[in-house]
């Protein structure tokens, strides 16, 4: 008979991804991660084989809890209220137990992406799921009629998870978080009065990467 698991999984996983939140991948030791844990290094290898094996579970598991915040939000305000509120959470997104915005994907793809694959598409598939969360309230909002039609609400939302993306960035480097959260609100009122526009004005991605054919204007 197996011998029963001294620790909730769970739990340990959700601690774990703390001090990766807080810290990064490189700079977390086992020491840390047992300490936080509070399990034995035996118990560690067991359950989870290793570091890196253990750090993709709790980007995953963060991602879950991003995901579900994000959604509960979109879905519990108004649409411009939640986009400023999201962009709040991401410049105070510094220190233990902040992390509830997608911090750690942003942190994660600055640290590792460029030469850990695995990890890379791990960070791609949960901001594509951020992505899909915010492309599906934006749509809602075009079919009541809260914005126009004429909105590419894809672009609008690749936007929200560069400029909080942009915020996360700011709040781990700037020594004043009131700054940073001025600059939140700044980008909030600019998304703000470009979803009351008819349009932006801008050709789509597609449509700027095409050469220019010659001979025409």
């Amino acid at each position: 008979m197996a011998r029963p698991r001294e620790f909730d999984e769970a739990e340990a996983l959700a601690k774990a991804t703390e001090v990766f939140a807080l810290n990064g991948y490189q700079p977390t030791s086992l020491d840390d991660l047992l300490a936080k844990m509070d399990i034995s290094k035996s118990s560690f290898y067991a359950t989870f084989d290793s570091k890196h094996s253990l750090f993709l579970r709790c980007l995953r598991h963060h991602a879950s809890v991003s995901h579900k915040a994000i959604s509960d939000l979109l879905g519990s305000t108004g649409l411009l209220e939640a986009i400023h509120q999201l962009l709040g959470m991401a410049a105070d997104s510094t220190g233990e137990g902040a992390d509830q915005n997608g911090c750690m994907l942003f942190s994660t793809a600055i640290e590792l992406s460029s030469r850990d694959e695995e990890v890379a598409r791990a960070v791609r598939e949960a901001l594509d799921g951020v992505e899909e969360l915010y492309y599906g309230r934006l749509r809602e909002a075009q079919s009541n009629g809260d914005i126009s039609d004429d909105l590419d609400v894809r672009q609008i939302s690749r936007l929200l998870i560069t400029l909080s993306g942009g915020l996360t960035v700011m709040s781990r480097a700037y020594t004043d978080p009131r700054a940073v959260r001025r600059e939140a609100e700044f980008l909030g009122q600019l998304v703000e009065h470009l979803l009351s526009l008819g349009s932006f004005g801008l050709p789509s991605p597609k449509r700027s990467l095409e050469p220019k054919r010659k001979g025409r204007a």
